[in-house]
């Protein structure tokens, strides 16, 4: 059954959108260009929204709000690099973190194989 896009979310966007608050929002916003090869540009007046794959993140100046914590699950393709604490899950990712510069973690996974059915 194909779901018709609403009204409310803007064109090409997913209907959720995690946003960070980050003291140092253009740093930030470069981390995220750099390890994720995230498209966009970072904008001091507005939230910027670097695109990862065709996935949106919003990144804000915590000076408008309190800064939050965030937790972020991100599929990367391999790249050789030497992942922290991965492991392979039973749904086929293998599966590692990484914190960036700010104290934001990333869990970053490539799909492997399909999920076993129970």
């Amino acid at each position: 059954m194909m779901h018709m896009k609403k009204a409310f979310i803007p064109a090409e966007w997913p209907r959720a959108v995690p946003r960070l608050l980050a003291p140092e929002p253009e740093r930030l916003f470069a981390s995220v260009a750099h390890v994720f090869e995230a498209r966009g540009e970072y904008r001091r007046s507005a939230p910027s929204e670097p695109r990862i794959g065709d996935s949106i993140v919003l990144l804000c100046d915590a000076a408008v709000r309190d800064v939050a914590g965030a937790f972020l699950h991100v599929y990367v393709a391999e790249a050789g690099a030497r992942a922290i604490a991965p492991f392979d899950t039973p749904n086929g990712d293998h599966r590692g973190m990484v914190e960036d510069p700010l104290g934001n973690f990333w869990q970053i996974a490539t799909h492997r194989r399909a999920r076993a059915r129970a």
